[in-house]
């Protein structure tokens, strides 16, 4: 006879949680429908922003009366110019430089190219200073410089130098946070419905309920590892084939900390949900039981979007080391310049010291609560059971 394997089992109930949860029609409901809303974003963005990229980025086409034998005269390029512009088969014409009597125009159709506008003239002003003979840099040493002076408040979207990095973190982290809210709290529903039906009496008699328990939150974690994984990755690839991302560029070490501060934000709330599951029998007990867990998860989701705008404050420099808000927040200092690696790496020490904590505690509330029947046990009455055990 085999002795018994802590490992083994864990890794049985893992694999068996996770090809339960793969087989569920809902999962890939939901991953469709979150995959179909990446695409069809990235689309949108790619057809709106195709048009704007077109005009802005070609190089403006402009023709100068003479020098052009299709433009004799100032009649010839107007009727150039509106030829271009209502006829699509027609050669591209953005603007023809006239000779008038105040020493020259420039004629277009549309709206007024300002920025064309100044570049020729800047050219021209260049050409005459070398005409009387002084240097176009003698005089751009003279002109004044207009140069911005950052306020303390730099605004919604804060630095730019930061800005990709920062809005990569902030989706990562809602993306993360909603899938920790979806998969733990299936792991608390799971564990309701096992003492209810009294299956899990069976199952303890030849499995430790700890080595069920932790088997049970590894393997619906992997699931949503690999759904969030799946997701993300739809989301950068959706960005970036619409144009959206080409102007933001982000620092990929933020990928490595959101993957280690998600994997144990999961682990923090799939413990607190499976003992929230254990002290009840039944799915409107359990709405109760869970309320603190949930109260804590949105929070733990509403600080780092709210505190985005305001990411240097005392308030979300403190959030930033305190879990389970250090899960979103830290990142989002990382990504913004205020946390250092080592920073970093300390505000995860401490997550991974309190989920070890949380998670001895929570397993001790299992293993005493989801064997008894009864009335629904309060999270006091739970906590006060655990001093005579």
């Amino acid at each position: 006879m085999s002795s018994y394997s802590s490992l083994s089992t864990i890794r049985l109930v893992m694999r068996r949680e996770a090809t339960k949860l793969l087989k569920a029609k809902s999962l890939w409901v939901t991953l469709g429908l979150m995959l179909v809303l990446s695409l069809v974003g990235g689309l949108v963005g790619y057809f709106t922003s195709d048009d704007d990229q077109d005009s802005t980025t070609e190089t403006p086409v402009v023709a100068v009366v003479g020098e052009d034998p299709s433009i004799p005269d100032r009649a010839s390029a107007e009727e150039a110019l509106r030829t271009a512009a209502d006829d699509p088969d027609a050669a591209r014409l953005d603007a023809v430089v006239v000779p008038s009597d105040s020493g020259a125009e420039l004629l277009y159709t549309g709206d007024e190219p300002v920025g064309l506008l100044q570049q020729l003239n800047d050219v021209r002003a260049e050409e005459f200073l070398r005409s009387q003979g002084v240097d176009p840099m003698d005089l751009a040493a003279t002109q004044l410089t207009a140069v911005q002076v950052s306020g303390t408040d730099s605004g919604f979207f804060g630095d730019p130098d930061t800005l990709g990095t920062r809005v990569v973190a902030l989706a990562g982290v809602f993306l993360l946070v909603l899938i920790i809210l979806m998969f733990a709290a299936m792991i608390g529903s799971a564990v309701m419905e096992e003492k209810s039906s009294r299956v899990i009496e069976i199952i303890v008699a030849t499995i430790r309920p700890l080595d069920f328990l932790w088997g049970k939150v590894t393997g619906i974690g992997l699931v949503a590892f690999g759904m969030a994984t799946v997701l993300f990755s739809a989301a950068i690839g959706a960005a970036w084939f619409s144009g959206i991302a080409d102007d933001l560029s982000f620092d990929v070490t933020i990928i490595p900390a959101l993957i280690a501060f998600f994997i144990l934000g999961f682990i923090f709330f799939g413990m607190l949900y499976a003992a929230a599951g254990s002290l009840v029998s039944s799915m409107e007990d359990y709405q109760s039981a869970q309320l603190p867990v949930l109260m804590l998860a949105l929070a733990m989701t509403y600080t780092p979007i709210f505190g985005f705008a305001k990411i240097d404050s005392t308030f979300m420099q403190v959030a930033a080391w305190i879990p389970p808000f250090s899960v979103g927040v830290a990142p989002l200092q990382y990504a913004a310049g205020s946390f250092s690696w080592v920073q970093l790496l300390g505000s995860l020490l401490v997550l991974i010291l309190t989920t070890l904590a949380v998670s001895w505690l929570t397993a001790r509330i299992y293993r005493n609560s989801v064997l008894s029947s009864g009335a629904a046990i309060s999270w006091l009455s739970a906590l006060k059971n655990l001093r005579s055990t």
